[in-house]
């Protein structure tokens, strides 16, 4: 942890640039997953409707 993490003077922790990098990424890839998962629901969505339509005719 200590190349993600460092302290100041104050004793504060603070992120490193590795930790500040780390963290962005982190976000990114939430995000894409978050968008992943909305576009599959979707098509789940719309294959369920056109599979259950399939046998109405």
């Amino acid at each position: 942890m200590g190349a993600f993490i460092t302290q100041d003077e104050e004793k504060k922790y603070l992120l490193t640039p590795l930790g500040i990098t780390a963290y962005e990424l982190l976000q990114k890839d939430e995000e894409f997953l978050s968008d992943a998962h909305e576009i599959i629901d979707k098509k789940e969505r719309v294959f369920s409707k056109f599979f259950l339509a399939s046998f109405i005719f």
